[in-house]
């Protein structure tokens, strides 16, 4: 997750929208009755985070993207090997964002001869909010935040799908490649246009 986090918002949209899918999907989907165990009680404090990260009061940083990729990643692991609520399919699905984002920006370093853990602002959060100052000439900040708000949408239409498919393996692995395919190409697109 820490990947993901470098624009005012991304990695706290992303987890505010990750922890409501998964929810949604526990409660309405799959009938689970209401635990504290499913992040609800965390999704408030995420708010008010991405308040205060919008309007540049705080930022969530490495070690909140950690700890916020763990909870996560725990919440998925724990539903996941009970027998009831394993779909892991669905649960691939929910993170191939952060997951695939790793995997291209290393493939992209390397095949650029780079170290393939070395920083860069060649991602592809920062190509959109690169876009947005450029092509309609917002502020860093309004940039960086209507980027974070782009990709979450993106991130949710994609996510209606694999949950009203949640059990159809075929469809949800056809849905990471439909993914996979419309990031490379706009990261090609964007990357193009914008040398």
């Amino acid at each position: 997750v820490n990947f993901i986090d470098g624009v005012h918002g991304l990695t706290l949209l992303y987890g505010i929208l990750v922890l409501s899918i998964l929810n949604y999907f526990f409660y309405f989907k799959l009938g689970l009755e209401n635990t504290p165990e499913t992040g609800l009680i965390i999704l408030p404090i995420l708010l008010i985070l991405l308040i205060y990260n919008f309007s540049e009061k705080i930022f969530f940083g490495d070690s909140g993207s950690y700890v916020l990729g763990a909870i996560i990643g725990l919440y998925i692991i724990k539903f996941n090997n009970l027998e009831d609520y394993s779909y892991p399919y669905f649960y691939a699905n929910l993170l191939i964002y952060p997951a695939f984002e790793v995997f291209f920006s290393m493939i992209r370093k390397i095949v650029n001869k780079k170290g393939p853990y070395q920083p860069d602002k060649k991602h592809l959060h920062h190509l959109i909010q690169k876009f947005y100052q450029i092509k309609y000439n917002y502020s860093l900040t309004n940039s960086k935040i209507l980027c974070a708000i782009s990709i979450n949408l993106f991130i949710l239409l994609f996510n209606l799908v694999s949950i009203n498919f949640y059990q159809n393996k075929y469809i949800l692995i056809s849905n990471i490649f439909i993914f996979v395919i419309f990031y490379t190409f706009i990261y090609l697109i964007l990357n193009k246009q914008l040398k």
